[in-house]
């Protein structure tokens, strides 16, 4: 704690130097102090007498959260005597298409003008600073409800701690829960979804279905709906999984940021016979730098010609991520002809309350297995950053394929886990497992 106080002092001697000097036009990462509170700023831009308060962001666009953390920046440097007169918010442009070549900085980046919302945000610093050292000066742990705010904009590090004797389904857990419902739930006093009343609280008929399988205790199947379903499908069944990286900065040319980029695949077929072919293809350690046309071409070859192709996305996430270029433009069309959407059909015709209002593929993995699943901890987009640098070395890119396999595979393990738990709801696990 010292060493980094330290750290921020001297800190703070070198900015105030560079704030002396009127031909430094910008300082990154300054420090500033006012009373017990410090801050880093991303960029203080010098604008005549005057400063511009510029926040770096890598999202795509200002969030409450970046406004309330401008109003605390913003606070702390007016309290230190400076004179701001723009505060900004420099976020990545999705509409830049990179054509190769040096970023235009300009186009790969958008400010906004959030000045009127920061200073709405300072004027709650210094109430909100007092509530606080309240909170850690008395012996009595603060008594705040549960709720959204446990995890919304971030998770809580006392999430475990205060959820762990909630015996009850809280109404967060209701599926596609919007901020206005939740401000009735609260006026209204009720926090567990079993104490809805639907004659004043009005629901949406997924919403109705989850309070009614919390009050019944039993999940909800439409098993006859299913059997319709899988009743369609053609042998060989194969369930196709895509990981994708979405990298903030255009790493190929013709891709924009936070663009899908595929890159690699799972595959397993089930043929009428019972026969199990499985195949799996990510980026190779001596691959060029652009893996697209690989990637589609391995997918097209390996394929089968006929039968029903299998994915947990919708089939709007489908599309983006296998046509994001025109190579991809075949195959999407060919998954969306063959396609089923497992997402879709678990969503239609099934819900139970451990699903928590989430459809998500690990969520809905865990709860027909009755298990948490194995979750692959690699960063896919941190590892294509490194796959395409071109100072990383062919060993290091074998590492990192071998990485994006297992990822992949440990998705699409769940794929068909979810699907083999879709045909034993509708009863006909057998027919499946032939």
């Amino acid at each position: 704690m010292r060493e980094a106080a330290a750290r921020h002092e001297r800190a703070e001697q070198t900015t105030r130097e560079l704030l002396g000097d009127s031909t430094v036009p910008a300082i990154c990462e300054g420090a500033f102090s006012f009373e017990d509170l410090r801050v880093r700023v991303d960029v203080l831009v010098r604008n005549g007498d005057a400063f511009d308060l510029v926040e770096v962001k890598s999202s795509t666009r200002a969030k409450p959260e970046h406004r309330s953390d401008a109003g605390v920046q913003l606070r702390v440097l007016e309290g230190a005597g400076l004179t701001i007169n723009r505060v900004g918010i420099l976020h990545l442009n999705t509409e830049y298409l990179w054509t190769g070549g040096e970023y235009d900085l300009d186009r790969l980046f958008a400010l906004q003008d959030i000045t009127a919302e920061a200073r709405e945000a300072a004027l709650v610093v210094d109430t909100n600073v007092r509530s606080f050292r309240e909170a850690l000066a008395s012996p009595q742990m603060p008594d705040v409800r549960v709720g959204a705010h446990c995890t919304r904009p971030y998770e809580c590090p006392f999430l475990a701690h205060c959820w762990r004797d909630v015996d009850y389904h809280h109404v967060c857990e209701l599926p596609m829960l919007d901020a206005a419902q939740l401000v009735d739930l609260e006026t209204a006093g009720v926090r567990d979804i079993a104490q809805i009343e639907t004659t004043s609280i009005r629901l949406s008929p997924v919403q109705e279905l989850a309070r009614r399988c919390v009050v019944n205790a039993a999940p909800y199947v439409d098993a006859e709906a299913l059997s319709a379903e899988l009743d369609e499908l053609e042998y060989p069944i194969s369930t196709l999984t895509v990981a994708f990286a979405r990298p903030a900065l255009p790493l190929f040319e013709g891709t924009r940021p936070y663009a899908p980029i595929p890159v690699a695949w799972s595959m397993s077929s089930v043929g009428v016979d019972g026969a199990e072919r499985a195949k799996t293809w990510t980026a190779p350690g001596d691959a060029d730098r652009d893996l697209r046309a690989k990637f589609f071409a391995t997918l097209s070859q390996a394929l089968p010609a006929s039968g029903t192709i299998v994915m947990y996305e919708p089939a709007d996430q489908r599309s983006v991520v296998l046509a994001a270029s025109e190579q991809g433009s075949r195959i999407a069309a060919w998954v969306e002809e063959r396609g089923l959407a497992l997402r879709r059909l678990v969503e239609s015709s099934y819900y139970d309350a451990a699903l928590a209002g989430s459809f998500t593929l690990d969520v809905v993995a865990r709860v027909l297995a009755h298990e948490r699943p194995l979750r692959a901890v690699i960063d896919v987009s941190s590892a294509l950053n490194e796959w395409a640098n071109a100072d990383t070395t062919p060993a290091r890119r074998a590492v990192l394929s071998d990485d994006l396999v297992r990822a992949v595979e440990s998705r699409h393990t769940l794929v068909v886990g979810v699907l083999a738990g879709v045909f034993a709801l509708a009863g006909s696990l057998d027919e499946f497992d032939q």
